[in-house]
């Protein structure tokens, strides 16, 4: 009797243990996509992998960002189905809300960009239009700034730029189209809706003023 037990307990602890190890931390190792770990927000019908995440749904990273009005750069390359989006979202909660982020559509070639931020959306469709060598059929890479300032400040670049400055710039909210608020988090992510993402980066700011 006192053998059966023992036995039992230590079942009981095994399967404990098990449970603490798969549940107890924000991710499970299975939660990584390009060399860093997310939490997904909206699982939705996401198919993932460690270099690529595609679908519909969101994942927020679970390394913040230094502080709500962080100056951060993020470098990103995807491909959207038609009628598809991605809003990349930062200085937001860690569940992307109340963030700033910039969202592509696509429709048919054409790819329709607006700046998403609580106080509302500016669309700067005309700063990515198909004739400046824009194809939305076609995987598409931006690197992107996102200051959180006053107002958002949102800069992006065409990823053949070696050295992006406010001059080669092919978007800057300043001068181009201005947010109409800013986020308030530290958090960033992507929200996915027929869309495919294959990497990103975040790295310091490209552009200081």
């Amino acid at each position: 009797m006192f053998t059966q037990s023992i036995t039992i307990s230590a079942i009981i602890f095994l399967i404990s243990a098990s449970i603490t190890g798969c549940g107890g931390g924000k991710t499970t190792t299975s939660n990584k996509f390009d060399g860093k770990e997310y939490v997904p927000v909206d699982a939705g019908d996401l198919s993932r992998s460690e270099s690529s995440i595609s679908g519909s749904g969101s994942f927020v990273f679970n390394t913040p960002l230094t502080e709500s009005d962080s100056k951060d750069s993020y470098r990103i390359t995807f491909t959207l189905q038609e009628g598809g989006s991605l809003n990349l979202v930062a200085h937001s909660t860690n569940t992307l809300t109340n963030g700033a982020g910039l969202k592509f559509t696509r429709s048919g070639s054409a790819l329709v960009v607006s700046i998403e931020t609580p106080g509302g959306s500016t669309n700067v469709s005309d700063k990515f239009k198909t004739g400046s060598g824009v194809d939305a059929s076609k995987e598409l890479t931006f690197q992107i700034d996102n200051h959180g300032e006053e107002l958002a400040h949102i800069v992006a670049w065409d990823s053949s730029i070696a050295s992006p400055d406010k001059t080669n710039a092919r978007f800057n909210s300043e001068d181009d189209g201005q947010a109409k608020g800013r986020g308030a988090g530290t958090y960033w992510g992507i929200l996915l809706s027929k869309a495919g993402i294959t990497s990103a980066q975040l790295s310091s700011a490209k552009f200081i003023e």
